[in-house]
C-alpha cells in the first residue's frame, strides 16, 4: 500500500492481482474490480510525480491518480495486467471512456487501443542510419561484391 493524490485528496492505494482500491482514512473512494490495464502518463525527467491510470474492464472507467515516480515499480510488481508507459502529455480520458462505454469495449479492445496508440506515436524508421551509406561507397561495395563473384566463377 502507498499514498497517492486523487484530485485534492490524499488516498491510499491497495492492490491485489486484478483489483485496486483507492481509500481515504475513513472510506473507499473507488474500486477497480477487473483491472485490465495500467497507463502511466505525464512522464518527464524533471517531475517527481506522474499519473497512473487504472482501467476497469467491467465498467470501462478510468481512475487517474498522481503518484511518486518511485511507485511505478511497486504498481508493476503487484498487478497482473498490461502496463503501458505514455509520454509527457495527459490523454483525453473522458473521451476514451465515453467511447469505451458507448461501444462496450472489452479488455482486448483496451489492449488493442493502447498498442495501436503507442505504435502510432513512435516515429517509423524504415531504414536505420547504420544501413545508410553514401552513394559512392554503396556503389563501390556493389562493385567489389561483383568482382568477388567473378573471381569465384573463374575458379
Amino acid at each position: 500500500m502507498f499514498s497517492a493524490t486523487l484530485g485534492a485528496r490524499t488516498v491510499h492505494v491497495r492492490m491485489a492481482n486484478k483489483s485496486v482500491e483507492l481509500c481515504t482514512k475513513t472510506k473507499t473512494i473507488a474500486t477497480v474490480k477487473n483491472l485490465c490495464a495500467v497507463y502511466f502518463q505525464r512522464l518527464n525527467k524533471r517531475l517527481k510525480t506522474c499519473d497512473a491510470v487504472f482501467i476497469d474492464s467491467d465498467t470501462n472507467d478510468a481512475h487517474i491518480i498522481t503518484i511518486e515516480k518511485a511507485n511505478i515499480e511497486t504498481i508493476r510488481d503487484h498487478v497482473e495486467c498490461a502496463v503501458y508507459m505514455g509520454g509527457p502529455d495527459p490523454l483525453p480520458w473522458k473521451k476514451f471512456v465515453s467511447d469505451a462505454k458507448k461501444h462496450q469495449w472489452s479488455q482486448e479492445d483496451w489492449q488493442y487501443f493502447f498498442e495501436v496508440s503507442s505504435s502510432e506515436s513512435e516515429p517509423e524508421d524504415d531504414a536505420s542510419d547504420s544501413d545508410w551509406a553514401p552513394e559512392s561507397e554503396a556503389s563501390d561495395d556493389d562493385a567489389s561484391e561483383d568482382d568477388a563473384e567473378d573471381t569465384h566463377a573463374n575458379d
